[in-house]
């Protein structure tokens, strides 16, 4: 007899721990999917697609149903006239002679299209409101102070005042949504001095410095346009140069933050920076890296994919993009000499970049001499 584990399928299916993003991304799919016409096929696709993605289905099904029966006749009629306006430059006729003399293919080909377009842009708005709510509900609940981690977003955030709409808005959308401060914030590693491989626009290292656990910042990056801006951000708590990954001038320091900037590098490149990381890096030190692990299905291939993009768009410079198993770069580290501390909890999303946190091995105590057991 065949046995079915409802609460495992049911675990399937929530996909986890719900965050705010994850939140955000299960009604943004559960939008774009119920706005399409694809009747009767709404329910599998939310549920497979949410389990893919590693989103919440039920989530996603719920907001699917926008399409029902109250709501379908109006949202197919304004694809269809989206869709005129798009491809044909005028509204779609509602008179029955005019309707006749449509071409039935072309017809069906401006619904379509109409069909995606009204779908992404009600998904977008869909989750915006999403993930504006939640924020305000997670500010009510942590009362009017906030939460240390509340606090120091904030006291970074204040750091870009001067910097243009753009930059102020993506310094903001790293710190809200990124994964990345939420797995920062609950470390719980003291960092010292720490040094910025990579820095970009330096958001996460400052996170660090007012969540407590950096003492100094020193970074390098070879956007020159970027490391202007944390420049002006960080005044007089850092030190900030333009600097190639492959020649970067590496100092004595404590911590190294390696964040979304290894697949940059060649395997050759990878390895030299990651042994001269090791010998500027004090015993006890710490090496924090992320990136995609490529093995690591569709959740991967959408982060290369948005990363080959921002690549060619001009977002991140880069001659080259090299993609790794997370398994391959920790017996990198591994074998010059790292010892792997901790791996983050798995995030799941629909994007995936993973953090891990390396240790140098610390000096053996002096003068230390194993117990002598009598008797």
């Amino acid at each position: 007899m065949v046995r079915i584990d409802f609460r495992r399928i049911y675990r399937q299916i929530r996909g986890g721990t719900l965050s705010l993003e994850r939140a955000t991304g299960s009604v943004f799919l559960g939008l774009f999917i119920g706005l399409l016409p694809l009747y009767g096929l709404h329910l599998p696709l939310c549920l497979s697609l949410s389990i893919w993605l590693g989103l919440d289905g039920l989530i996603a099904y719920a907001a699917a149903n926008i399409s029902n029966p109250l709501f379908a006749p109006f949202i197919v009629m304004c694809e269809m006239e989206v869709g005129s306006i798009l491809f044909a430059g005028q509204w779609l006729p509602w008179d029955i002679a005019r309707l006749k003399a449509l071409n039935l293919s072309a017809f069906t080909l401006h619904s379509l299209g109409g069909a995606l377009l009204v779908a992404l842009i009600g998904a977008c708005i869909g989750s915006a409101m999403t993930y504006l709510i939640g924020i305000a509900v997670i500010r009510n609940r942590r009362g009017p102070k906030g939460t240390q981690l509340n606090q120091a977003i904030l006291a970074t955030l204040a750091h870009y005042h001067a910097e243009k709409p753009s930059v102020r808005h993506y310094v903001q959308a790293k710190l809200r949504t990124d994964p990345l401060t939420r797995q920062l914030a609950v470390i719980d590693i003291p960092l010292g001095r720490v040094t910025d491989a990579g820095c970009g626009r330096g958001q996460f290292g400052l996170l660090l410095y007012h969540l407590g656990f950096a003492e100094s910042l020193y970074g390098f990056d070879w956007d020159e346009a970027k490391v202007g801006i944390i420049r002006r951000a960080a005044d007089n708590l850092g030190r900030y140069v333009k600097a190639d990954l492959n020649d970067a001038p590496l100092e004595p320091t404590d911590s190294v933050l390696m964040f979304d900037v290894l697949h940059y590098l060649s395997h050759d490149a990878q390895r030299q920076l990651f042994a001269r990381i090791f010998s500027n890096l004090k015993p006890g030190g710490h090496l924090l890296v992320r990136d995609v692990d490529k093995n690591r299905g569709v959740s991967a291939t959408l982060t290369r994919l948005f990363e080959r993009i921002g690549t060619s768009l001009g977002v991140n410079q880069s001659a080259q993009l090299l993609f790794r198993s997370s398994l391959q770069v920790r017996e990198e580290l591994l074998s010059i000499g790292f010892e792997l501390q901790t791996k983050d909890a798995e995030s799941r999303g629909i994007l995936d970049n993973q953090l891990w946190v390396y240790r140098k091995p610390p000096l053996p105590l002096r003068g230390r001499q194993d117990p002598v057991v009598t008797g």
